[in-house]
């Protein structure tokens, strides 16, 4: 084991980082902050998420995963108190729900405004 070892970035690619990282404030209410030069969100214990463009041009993600295609990089979950309200504030916000579901009811994949696949669902 690596002393001190502890997780707490993720940075993740976009055509916009500003406009992704207020995506996710928006229907997250986390802190913005500019570090390193980037947009990012802290959230409350203290994980900070980095939006950045890539030295590349950005190509979207698809989903589901389909071959010769760009394949999804990151994959995040929140868990929401209110399924339902959650999903419409996230499509407000700028999310689409995707075609193709896996979760049955409890769970439900949306897209946000880069094609980044997310989940929300809602705890029993």
């Amino acid at each position: 084991m690596i002393k001190g070892f502890k997780f707490s970035n993720i940075f993740i690619d976009s055509a916009n980082p500003e406009a992704l990282c207020e995506f996710y404030h928006k229907i997250s209410g986390w802190e913005i902050l500019n570090k390193y030069g980037s947009p990012a969100l802290e959230t409350p214990n203290g994980l900070t998420l980095f939006f950045i463009k890539p030295d590349v041009p950005f190509i979207r993600p698809e989903w589901p995963d389909q071959p010769e295609k760009q394949q999804k990089q990151i994959h995040l979950d929140f868990e929401v108190g209110d399924l339902d309200e959650a999903i419409g504030m996230a499509i407000s916000a700028g999310a689409t729900l995707a075609d193709q579901q896996y979760g049955g009811s409890q769970w439900k994949t949306l897209l946000d405004p880069d094609g980044h696949p997310f989940d929300l669902y809602e705890e029993d």
